[in-house]
């Protein structure tokens, strides 16, 4: 008898006929294990335990070491502390256990179509089947289509542009980081070093060039010149990344994501100021971030097209991932790293494009780069400071800590590497913050010395291991704290130009620049204001917390998991590299070198709602 005669006569379906989790058939076949089980059949599941824990972990780290907390093991120095920390860690771990474990089944049961009665309410589920779902899609497809007359890619940017543009009007001719004077003048001075990746340093230069040159043509004035400069380079910027968040809107809209959901992630993107900023500052980090928003878009597009790449595909991933590794001096790691885990993902007959794509990649890459040296007369640049962002930073923890536990022997190996503080005690420099208060050996200090130092360094870690893994989390919990941020240091793209004007020849006497700002200081100080407000408020602040998003895409990550589809996680790996290049970097929290991750996590999450949603058939597991 059909469940609707039953209810007409007043009697209780028959729930026998209803679907359940249960039931469904696996991807092979073979009746699949409960997905939601029925209370008093409820079982620990592993991958919700192990994220819980970490997230509770990385939590109560990154509080301790906002509020300044000396060390992690001294949380157990005694027992009070001991039981206070054990207490809130578990605490913590059971909250975050109980949230997963609900989204996790809430999640999986609608990728397997039956949502609700996995939750217990089988009448409800009933009901909303037959009353609402039910009748909603036969409205739906009764009523008339009207065709759309605008192009939903028109109104994505329309919402962005008009949260932007409170941005340029009020930092018009536009915002200049500092990093972008440092890159021009190098440029500029004839003993022109490659500090700074040698391609945006060019491209800033150019660009500047033919700005400045245009507005002292048509101006005549110092100051219009510089204006115009600057100008013609954050319209290029905003262009660029306009059309990067555009191009990803589209890939998402592909992935089958509804309207609301792409008018959501265009006020995202226009909302929160760390794109504004972008979108209107001087410096190489817009066009690098446009570029990896367009890369991680081709990487999506060869997973899901993975059994027959087209070869434009893979020629214009190539492009992109050249352009990336010549704007950032660690986006080549990025890259080849990306182009490599493809081959865990495609089909075999696929792969020999994979290997020919990532040996293009090398080729031009090490063309380019002994081209735009060659062209300088540039040495090579000074990457391998960046490199050892964490073991100097442990070195600098351990001594100004420990000051005496160190050889004479082994303070003059360390003096030879930490060569730009040869006269100022290094424990005296060093700030857990940052790592760019000691890095600065650069390409002067001999093979031999670094590989004496590395030595040095890992029986310095031998005898005081704590330390050293204070420093690691000290250094970096801003990229994977989801509740914290760090405010001593960090604002990145919010550094926003306060002062009226940079006085001629503000580094040196080679690049003289004065900026004539349009509205007053006070101004610029209300957008400063408004804009570290985001991250002083609760639910705003997650927003433009890096630490958000990646326990967000962590999330994402085990539900694919769970869902036996690991080989869907090769489309996370650039962000991934991105993370791990954050963690050992010279500084932490800065949203600038973690914005990658936030602009694809929508993209991210959209693939994985693809992949979990597209067959109907997800797995049940208690991993």
């Amino acid at each position: 008898m059909a469940t609707e005669d039953i209810a007409e006569k007043g009697g209780a379906p028959d729930r026998g006929n209803l679907p359940v989790a249960g039931d469904l058939p696996a991807a092979d076949g073979r009746p699949a294990r409960d997905e939601c089980p029925t209370p008093g059949r409820r079982r620990l599941q592993p991958s919700a335990l192990v994220l819980a824990l970490l997230f509770a972990l990385a939590t109560v780290a990154g509080q301790l070491f906002t509020d300044n907390y000396p060390s992690l093991l001294q949380l157990f120095s005694d027992g009070a502390r001991s039981v206070a920390a054990v207490a809130l860690t578990a605490l913590l771990t059971t909250a975050f256990y109980l949230l997963l474990s609900k989204a996790f089944a809430f999640v999986e049961a609608r990728s397997a179509g039956s949502g609700p009665q996995c939750m217990g309410r089988p009448l409800r589920c009933e009901r909303r089947m037959r009353h609402g779902r039910a009748s909603g899609q036969a409205q739906r497809a009764t009523r008339p289509q009207r065709p759309s007359k605008l192009n939903p890619l028109l109104i994505y940017a329309g919402i962005i542009l008009i949260f932007w543009l409170p941005y340029f009007v009020i930092l018009f001719p536009g915002n200049v980081y500092s990093d972008a004077f440092r890159m021009i003048q190098d440029v500029k001075d004839p003993d022109f070093s490659s500090w700074h990746a040698l391609f945006p340093s060019l491209l800033l230069n150019a660009l500047w060039d033919i700005g400045s040159g245009l507005g002292s043509a048509l101006f005549k004035s110092g100051t219009a010149a510089h204006n115009t400069g600057i100008f013609l380079i954050i319209v290029l910027e905003a262009a660029l990344l306009l059309a990067a968040f555009l191009c990803l809107l589209a890939q998402m809209q592909r992935l089958g994501i509804k309207r609301r959901g792409c008018v959501i992630t265009a006020a995202f993107f226009g909302l929160v100021p760390l794109f504004a900023t972008f979108a209107c500052t001087v410096w190489a980090d817009a066009f690098y971030l446009a570029c990896f928003a367009l890369f991680q878009i081709r990487v999506v597009e060869i997973y899901c097209n993975r059994s027959r790449i087209a070869v434009r595909t893979l020629i214009l991933t190539v492009l992109l991932a050249l352009l990336l590794s010549l704007l950032r001096k660690e986006g080549v790691f990025v890259c080849l790293v990306s182009v490599a885990a493809l081959l865990l993902a495609v089909h075999s007959h696929e792969r020999l494009k994979i290997v020919a794509a990532k040996a293009a990649l090398l080729v031009c890459y090490c063309a380019a780069a002994a081209a735009g040296l060659t062209s300088t007369n540039t040495p090579p640049g000074s990457t391998s400071e960046e490199m050892m962002s964490i073991p100097m930073q442990q070195t600098a923890r351990t001594l100004s800590l420990y000051p005496d536990d160190v050889t004479p022997e082994e303070m003059a190996t360390i003096n030879k590497v930490f060569i730009w503080y040869s006269d100022i005690p290094i424990a005296e420099k060093y700030s857990q913050w940052t790592a760019d208060n000691i890095k600065g050996f650069g390409t002067s200090v001999p093979t031999e010395d670094i590989v004496a130092y590395l030595q040095v360094w890992a029986g310095m870690g031998l005898r005081h291991p704590d330390v050293y893994l204070d420093s690691l989390v000290a250094s970096s919990y801003g990229y994977y704290s989801p509740l914290s941020w760090r405010d001593q240091y960090g604002t990145g793209p919010f550094e926003i130009i306060r002062a009226d004007s940079y006085a001629p020849g503000v580094y040196n006497d080679v690049f003289a620049f004065e900026p004539d700002y349009v509205l007053p200081g006070a101004v610029r100080d209300a957008l400063y204001d408004y804009a570290h407000f985001w991250r002083n408020v609760p639910v705003f602040s997650w927003l433009a917390t890096p630490g958000a998003f990646v326990w967000l895409l962590g999330f994402a990550a085990t539900l694919l998991i769970r869902a036996r589809k690991a080989s869907a996680l090769v489309v996370f790996v650039p962000c991934c590299m991105v993370f791990l290049i954050c963690v050992a970097g010279p500084v932490n929290g800065f949203a600038r070198y973690a914005a990658p991750i936030m602009a694809c996590a929508p993209l991210l999450l959209a693939f994985s709602y693809k992949v979990l949603w597209d067959k109907g058939t997800a797995k049940a597991s208690y991993i």
